[in-house]
């Protein structure tokens, strides 16, 4: 009777500490990519001004920067998701619409 007791105990326990570790692994996963958001960042700033000298039309240059950045992401064993990407390509858009309001 007791080691039917202890294996429910065992058992009811792996119950509730898999689905935290799996929790644990997820928060230190993003906590990670959000580290590495900064360069990221900088890293589309940097192509963003290389496209500006070597392209004319703006979505040869925001595909030109995306395309680096997949690359360079690529190279820095950095996972890009759709969201990621999403966020990227709206920021971009964002400073473009700044820069024609700045440089008037």
């Amino acid at each position: 009777m007791k080691w039917i007791e202890l294996l429910v105990a065992i058992l009811s326990g792996l119950v509730i500490c898999i689905p935290l570790a799996a929790q644990l692994v997820e928060n230190v996963r993003e906590a990670v990519q959000e580290k590495n958001w900064a360069t990221l960042l900088g890293m589309v700033m940097q192509f963003m001004a290389e496209a500006e000298q070597s392209f004319s039309t703006g979505a040869q240059k925001k595909a030109f920067v995306m395309a680096q950045l997949e690359a360079a992401a690529a190279a820095a064993n950095y996972n890009l998701t759709d969201e990621s990407r999403d966020k990227i390509s709206l920021m971009i858009d964002a400073m473009c619409a700044m820069a024609k309001v700045v440089n008037v």
